[in-house]
């Protein structure tokens, strides 16, 4: 590739124009009539123009990396939609190995998981910690463990003392430990490589 002159580099630094961003909308007195202004404002990129003295604008489109933007399309329409995978209420006591087999040939996926006591009291353990734990002051193993075996099972270790434990809640008012009761798994495919 041949070198360009010092002219020729700056005849072409000169044609390359440079576009200014202001900040909020303008005002109609603020603009030349049919020169276009590009402008930061609350709604976003913003390109606004005169003419005949009536302001036109006209929105920027952001460009998301395409596979970022189709995550977050499938979290928020998942979100919204039945999940992938129900296991339906499992059975499960302490320091035990269970299989959840989904076959959704993923593991990547959003999960929400309830347990369920003996007097029917469900607890969201999506919104508690999830893992399997070495509890003080009690000094117990406590908890479940999640690990994806392959693409299609997930397979939870209970702890070896409790699965899970509640104080001062409607359920009771005292610190309960539940050694067995129900486990639930909801699980939303992300479709997205491991």
């Amino acid at each position: 590739m041949a070198q360009m002159s010092r002219n020729e580099r700056v005849s072409l630094h000169k044609k390359q124009e440079r576009i200014q961003i202001g900040s909020g909308q303008p005002r109609v007195l603020d603009l030349i009539e049919g020169v276009p202004v590009i402008r930061d404002t609350s709604e976003g990129l913003m390109q606004y123009v005169r003419h005949k003295s009536v302001l036109y604008k006209q929105a920027y489109e952001r460009i998301v990396d395409n596979q970022v933007r189709d995550l977050e399309k499938r979290i928020s329409v998942s979100m919204a939609s039945r999940p992938d995978y129900d296991s339906d209420w499992v059975n499960v006591t302490k320091d035990t190995e269970y299989p959840f087999v989904h076959n959704l040939s993923s593991k990547m996926f959003l999960q929400q998981w309830y347990f369920k006591d003996d007097s029917d009291n469900i607890f969201d353990l999506s919104s508690e910690s999830l893992h399997e734990v070495y509890n003080s002051p009690t000094n117990k193993d406590v908890g479940i463990s999640i690990f994806m075996e392959d693409k299609d099972q997930i397979s939870v270790g209970t702890g070896a003392y409790f699965i899970f434990s509640h104080y001062k809640t409607d359920a009771s008012a005292t610190y309960v430990e539940a050694a067995d009761g129900y486990l639930r798994c909801f699980l939303w495919n992300l479709d997205v490589s491991d």
